[in-house]
């Protein structure tokens, strides 16, 4: 990419930010943008390998999150409300504190800090913006636009195989068809898996709601070669009686699940016969323990995190610290060493080992902790506030999900995590809304204690 281009790319960006800044602080508008960021990053790779939209533009939803930083800031001066999302922002505090001394005690690049704090930083913004801003009726809201964009990617997944004639991971839907997309895919189904069982549980949506979920999200993995999502519906009846208990309608779930499941199983080896016997217990065991992700010599789910403990963190204070934000990554303009070093093993291909080889132990913990209170805060608040816990429940689920999509995929440093970040904000949005939360700024109201 020539140095002109460059110099252009990043004035476009520049006057894009600034005119984007002054037009969300004159009109106030942060639940516009968040709605925009939800829609656009849901869309995005279609608009770009379908309608052929300019790459470029894979860098809007960084600058609607400089804008909602700002708003952010804005809001948090005039309301001084500290106690609600205190707790999840400390560990976010850590998290980037211990990246800092990574960055000082490797000499990392300035170029490495910046985009590995690129890549991370962005979702925690969006998060705390999700529980300022929006309110419960904005995501009783989301619950019917998810729904209708389970809908549009059937109509797209079916497009793409039966009349483009596209296979495997190219079959994405709203995704687009870039390789790899399935694993944003899969990040969504997953998330509307839990809503439409969290509220079907706690009988906040019909039984035809239900199998209209799991309905679409089977056909959609079927059609997508997205096998692990047969594992991954069990997975979530699991976490969702770990999270809210035996319920009467959990018995009638269980069988609608297995009949859903069995009947898409048959649906997809129609689609992909060459995997039929996929689902046996030795197939399974084999497809992530035995054989490398992208062929011969390239690392698995099981390898790859020994890997990274045995082969690049060698020293004490690699183990600690990891080699830093950003400099086991790359991007179009930059590609670190150690990413040219090691990439042909496919470690970047798995959040657990990518997150340990830049932030070390203490940076994985202290990330994943974030994780773990939210966990705790939904349950706290399902204990106070039992009319309203589906809400609380779908919150405590997707955060024990984090720890699978970790091992699973990359998918939580891609824009899927906007989306997956909005569901962990619900908890907070709606305990907010119910009155034991954020006052709004233009009320001034005095803050209440949030304490849970």
């Amino acid at each position: 990419m020539s140095l002109f281009l460059l110099l252009a790319i990043a004035v476009l960006i520049i006057v894009g930010c600034v005119g984007a800044l002054v037009l969300a602080i004159v009109h106030n508008k942060p639940v516009f943008l968040i709605y925009f960021q939800i829609l656009y990053c849901c869309t995005m790779r279609f608009l770009m390998t379908e309608m052929h939209f300019p790459s470029v533009l894979r860098f809007l939803p960084d600058l609607v999150t400089m804008v909602l930083l700002v708003q952010c800031v804005i809001y948090f001066q005039r309301a001084r409300v500290v106690t609600l999302v205190k707790a999840p922002l400390f560990t976010v505090g850590l998290f980037f504190t211990l990246a800092m001394v990574a960055f000082v005690v490797n000499a990392q690049p300035i170029a490495a800090l910046i985009w590995g704090t690129r890549v991370v930083m962005r979702f925690f913004v969006f998060w705390v913006s999700c529980v300022f801003f929006l309110q419960e009726e904005d995501v009783h809201r989301m619950v019917r636009i998810f729904f209708f964009l389970t809908v549009g990617n059937v109509l797209a997944v079916s497009f793409q195989y039966l009349i483009q004639g596209y296979t495997f991971d190219f079959v994405s839907g709203l995704f687009g068809t870039e390789i790899g997309a399935n694993s944003e895919m899969n990040v969504f189904l997953v998330q509307m898996f839990i809503c439409g069982m969290a509220m079907y549980a706690f009988s906040r949506c019909s039984w035809k709601f239900l199998l209209a979920i799991v309905g679409m999200g089977l056909y959609i993995a079927a059609i997508s070669e997205l096998k692990v999502v047969f594992v991954e519906l069990p997975l979530v009846f699991c976490v969702l009686l770990l999270c809210a208990g035996w319920r009467p309608k959990c018995g009638r779930m269980l069988v609608v699940g297995a009949t859903a499941i069995y009947l898409a199983g048959m649906l997809f080896f129609i689609f992909y016969p060459e995997w039929e016997g996929f689902l046996s217990l030795s197939s399974i065991q084999n497809y992530i323990g035995d054989m490398g992700y992208a062929g011969e010599g390239t690392l698995n789910r099981t390898t790859a995190v020994p890997y990274v403990f045995e082969n690049m963190l060698t020293s004490p204070v690699q183990w600690l610290f990891g080699y830093g934000l950003g400099n086991a990554d790359a991007a179009s303009f930059y590609a670190s060493e150690i990413y040219q070093t090691y990439s042909a093993t496919r470690y970047q291909y798995f959040g657990f080992a990518h997150f340990l080889a830049e932030n070390g132990v203490l940076g994985v913990v202290t990330y994943l902790s974030f994780y773990v209170i939210i966990l705790a805060k939904s349950l706290a608040f399902k204990r106070r506030d039992p009319e309203r816990a589906v809400w609380y429940v779908i919150g405590a689920m997707s955060s024990v999900l984090a720890f699978f999509y970790m091992f699973y995929s990359q998918a939580l440093r891609v824009e899927i995590t906007y989306i997956y970040m909005f569901w962990l904000a619900v908890p907070f949005i709606v305990w907010k809304d119910a009155g034991r939360g954020i006052p709004e700024p233009c009320k001034g109201r005095e803050r209440v204690d949030l304490a849970v």
